[in-house]
């Protein structure tokens, strides 16, 4: 499985361009990266350009978004570190996309379904069991 047929289908399923889904998947591998950590990248290490793709598009490296949400991502990032704002940061990153929460949510299912088929179920819940925060945005 390769990371660009799972950007087609999320470009195909939420209607928004290639390179707008390009950077939402992304950025969702990214926050997996930051949350769950070696758990996340064996997952992502399993899907061809994941990997890359998350880097390019990185919570921590993007500049912060504004509004409430880049404010408490920042915020949080400073104060707790990197683990603990990257959820947030990513959300704001998303939004700032043009993406609403639904968008988001089937963004995160059509990547989640997709890790399942690359990873096995097993690996994935047990990812979401580590990190709840991320079933309710995600679209778990």
């Amino acid at each position: 499985m390769n990371v660009e047929t799972i950007v087609d289908t999320v470009a195909n399923t939420l209607n928004i361009d290639p390179v707008t889904a390009g950077k939402a998947v992304g950025t969702i591998f990214s926050i997996l990266e930051h949350e769950a950590g070696p758990q996340a990248t064996d997952i992502i290490a399993k899907i061809d350009g994941a990997g890359q793709l998350a880097t390019q598009n990185d919570v921590d490296d993007a500049p912060a978004p504004g509004g409430l949400l880049g404010s408490i991502g920042s915020a949080l990032g400073g104060v707790m570190g990197d683990k603990a704002g990257a959820l947030v940061k990513g959300m704001a990153q998303l939004q700032s996309l043009g993406l609403d929460l639904s968008q988001i949510a089937g963004a995160g299912r059509s990547i989640l379904q997709h890790a399942r088929q690359a990873a096995g179920p097993s690996a994935v819940n047990n990812l979401l069991d580590q990190v709840p925060a991320l079933k309710s945005h995600l679209g778990q």
